[in-house]
């Protein structure tokens, strides 16, 4: 029989990230990162945030430096970040429809982060924004007294 090799050891680590300076026209920045903990080089290419309803939103550009995806060999023990911009993501995605950043290596192979990080991420930022929106609401409400 035809030998394969076993999938390497990619993870996918997901997180609500800041810079400093703040990035302009980002209120919410989700960091990204790819990791090869195999000893094998590994030629990814691309990051996808996967829905439910078979749709993947594909992580063009990358928010804070402008770079465009491409590919970029791993070699055992590196890892590389990504940032993208949580706001539209919070603007035109059901939360409940989002199964999570997958990441995929040159031959197609998926590798996904924990299982509801970016749900737990989403859910949080939205909560929030919900606080912001009700401690502004109660202020405006203080003024026109």
């Amino acid at each position: 029989g035809a030998l394969t090799a076993p999938k390497p050891d990619v993870r996918v680590v997901v997180f609500p990230a800041e810079t400093i300076p703040r990035t302009p026209g980002v209120e919410h920045l989700l960091g990204i990162r790819i990791q090869n903990h195999s000893p094998v080089v590994v030629y990814m290419s691309g990051i996808s945030i996967l829905l439910k309803s078979g749709r993947g939103l594909l992580l063009y550009r990358d928010v804070v430096t402008g770079r465009e995806q491409s590919r970029v060999a791993l070699r055992p023990g590196e890892s590389y970040m990504w940032s993208t911009g949580g706001d539209d993501l919070l603007r035109e995605v059901k939360i409940d429809d989002v199964i999570g950043v997958v990441a995929y290596d040159d031959i197609g192979r998926e590798f996904r982060e924990p299982e509801g990080t970016l749900r737990k991420i989403l859910q949080d930022w939205a909560a929030e924004e919900e606080r912001a929106r009700g401690s502004k609401r109660s202020i405006e409400d203080e003024v026109n007294r």
